[in-house]
């Protein structure tokens, strides 16, 4: 009877020491699988300040090309203004070399006349 609870005693014995040996290998494989964890939290936490900058810089670009844009159709429009200012000027002028060219012949016509008179 004796023998027996030896025997049984050190079945328990080997019994306890398997599962001590199985439990610190189960709690070195969790300490493993929470670092992994944590490194793969960071890794996320990086990718997201990543794709808030690309984001940040996608906007600026996309505001950048919207103001060139804007500029440039400003600058379209100046164009045509100053175009449209320079036909005006042009044709002021030309009709201002009319009316010269017209009281240069009325001035004419009527000093023909006076010697006409005159004679």
């Amino acid at each position: 009877a004796v023998s027996a609870m030896v025997t049984r005693a050190g079945v328990r014995d080997a019994s306890l020491d398997s599962a001590e040996r199985q439990v610190a290998r189960l709690r070195e494989e969790l300490a493993a699988l929470t670092q992994r964890h944590q490194d793969a939290e960071r890794q996320l936490s990086a990718g997201a300040s990543a794709r808030a900058a690309l984001d940040r810089s996608v906007k600026d670009a996309r505001d950048a090309a919207r103001a060139e844009g804007e500029l440039r159709a400003k600058a379209q429009r100046d164009s045509a203004s100053a175009e449209d200012r320079v036909k005006e000027a042009d044709h002021a002028r030309w009709q201002a070399e009319r009316e010269l060219q017209a009281e240069s012949a009325a001035r004419a016509e009527l000093q023909v006349r006076r010697g006409l008179v005159r004679s």
